[in-house]
């Protein structure tokens, strides 16, 4: 049984469709900016206590991070920009059920990174095995880059 109505479900993802997409690709087009965000999304994942999905997080965004940078190219564009799309949703405090909301304020964002796994997994599955063949020892994808709040900078 879901917490969410189906109705709250097709909100999320139109806010998601109609306002974080074009913010992603305008981060996506940007490395800089992509590195600092995926540091300031990683900050606010940690803040909220989501220790269950952090290995998941990691391994998403280090596959972000190799694409941004030339070193995976096999990531699709539709799928980096709706990763970078959905962690924007996730560290906006005002989406759908604002976070300030206590337990329910993060329902919806819960409910879209658990579509955004759906959405990405054989290309999540692909990026593993990529690594597991090269044998590449799975390092914290944090940078030297500066952290980057996307709502001062969109």
């Amino acid at each position: 049984m879901s917490i969410l109505t189906d109705s709250v479900k097709q909100q999320v993802i139109k806010v998601f469709t109609t306002k974080f997409l074009g913010k992603a690709g305008r981060i996506l087009a940007n490395k800089t900016k992509v590195l600092g965000f995926l540091t300031f999304a990683q900050t606010k994942f940690a803040e909220v206590g989501k220790q269950q999905g952090m290995d998941a997080f990691k391994d998403v965004a280090r596959m972000v991070k190799l694409s941004v940078t030339g070193k995976y190219p096999n990531l699709p564009w539709k799928s980096a920009l709706s990763i970078v799309g959905a962690l924007l949703y996730f560290v906006s405090p005002i989406d759908v059920i604002p976070d300030f909301i206590p337990f329910l304020g993060f329902l919806d964002d819960i409910f879209l990174l658990t579509k955004l796994f759906d959405w990405v997994s054989e290309d999540l599955n692909d990026f593993r095995e990529w690594e597991a063949r090269r044998g590449l020892v799975q390092i914290e994808y944090i940078s030297s880059e500066p952290v980057v709040d996307p709502h001062s900078h969109i």
